[in-house]
């Protein structure tokens, strides 16, 4: 077991005497008496602290040499030694959901910020676990959403999932002097740990992709292992590649919140007109969009006014329309009845107000035709029994909403200037 800081133990590791003997070797060219090489092995088993987790080894070696007249030399090393056992226990998987960063009212109401998302997740609490420790994570296999592939195809088994990339270290060499190297960080991503917990961790996504990225419409196969971190000058925890990690827990179906959804607003004299893009499946790092689009999008139109407090302005709900896919492209005699390939633009969904119907809808609510107007798009998954007629109204329990975009200002009052 290591002592605690300060107290040193000493103890005798052997000795070699050097006979009057030479081999026949040294005598057949000239003599060099001047040094002699020696190699002492010492075998260490690796000690852990009072708490029986490990830690870092700082040793000193002295070397005494006593000769036939009486005198002496020493000589002393000293050196630092990685930690070299893996954690043992395998993190336990207890919960999930979405972080969002705060909700924020732009001017008047008139818009709303974007929003970050993180997947969180809990794992289950370990007394044995190292508390120094963090948990780790790697990507093992990606696959499309089948309910955005065409006729819900479901995706093939994966391969065999490789094994962790690490220095299989049969030898591995530390040199006085030598600082920590960093062993094995590579091959996992750490996740980021909450501030005022110690079982939450946000889960960053892979390092190939953004939050913007086709990919997180599909589902993830992650590995999970506790692991020792990257020490610092304060705290050091030099680790070797092979003392790492601990034992894997694989989860499948892991899915990252989805990219922004975005709605774009085209006013003129004639009308108001919303466009959003549809999600898309992607497979193999190609985007497979099909035609029409599984999933729906709806465009809700709002009329801003100041409530009766005058304290502060509140939008409120006009119309909602189901959008309408852009016409799709030819397939130029591709297999698969409304199959687009694999253009890397998603499919586009639009709805329209007549200046007429705005009119109407805002005299249905005793608004001013100069309210301003406000909207924004929501994506909704497909049903496996069919579609409702009123998703986002009666129906709204019986439906999955996918994303959502902000809120944006239409702009203009109700007749804008012909452009």
């Amino acid at each position: 077991e290591l002592l605690p800081i300060g107290q040193i133990s000493t103890r005798s590791l052997g000795s070699i005497s050097v006979d009057h003997a030479i081999n026949g070797q040294a005598l057949r060219a000239a003599p060099d008496r001047e040094s002699l090489d020696l190699v002492f092995l010492d075998a260490l088993e690796p000690p852990t602290g009072p708490d029986g987790h490990p830690y870092e080894v700082r040793l000193t070696y002295t070397l005494t040499a006593r000769f036939d007249d009486g005198g002496t030399q020493s000589v002393e090393v000293e050196t630092r030694l990685p930690v070299a056992t893996a954690p043992k226990v395998a993190p336990k998987l207890v919960s999930a959901g979405h972080a969002f960063s705060d909700y924020t009212i732009l001017g008047d109401y008139e818009a709303t910020g974007r929003r970050r998302r993180m997947l969180w997740l809990e794992f289950e609490p370990d007394p044995a676990r190292d508390p120094r420790d963090i948990i780790y994570a790697r990507v093992l296999h990606h696959t499309p959403d089948p309910m955005l592939m065409p006729g819900w195809e479901p995706a093939a088994d994966p391969a065999p999932y490789a094994g962790l990339d690490l220095d299989p270290e049969a030898v591995r060499v530390i040199r006085p002097g030598q600082g920590d190297d960093h062993a094995g960080l590579n091959a996992m991503q750490p996740l980021i740990k909450a501030v005022d917990s110690d079982v939450h961790y946000a889960l960053p996504l892979p390092a190939s992709l953004s939050s913007q990225s086709p990919e997180l419409f599909g589902f993830f196969t992650y590995e999970f292992r506790v692991g020792h971190p990257q020490g610092t000058e304060a705290a050091p925890f030099w680790s070797t590649a092979q003392g790492r990690f601990g034992p894997a827990l694989v989860i499948e179906g892991v899915q990252h919140p989805a990219p922004d959804l975005a709605c774009a607003i085209r006013r003129t004299r004639a009308g108001i007109t919303a466009s959003a893009g549809y999600a898309v499946a992607v497979q193999d790092g190609r985007v497979m969009r099909i035609q029409p689009p599984n999933t729906e999008i709806w465009f809700v139109l709002y009329g801003r006014v100041m409530q009766a407090d005058g304290q502060s302005w509140r939008n409120i709900q006009l119309d909602l329309r189901r959008a309408q896919p852009a016409p799709r492209r030819p397939t130029h005699g591709r297999p698969g009845a409304g199959y687009l390939g694999t253009h890397h633009l998603a499919p586009t969904g639009h709805a329209a107000w007549t200046t007429a119907d705005i009119e109407a809808r805002l005299a249905a609510f005793g608004f001013d035709e100069a309210t301003p107007l406000t909207a924004l798009a929501i994506e909704l998954l497909p049903e496996p029994n069919g579609t409702f007629d009123a998703p986002l109204a009666g129906d709204l329990g019986q439906v999955r909403i996918l994303r959502t975009s902000p809120l944006v200002a239409v702009g203009g009052g109700c007749c804008p200037p012909e452009v």
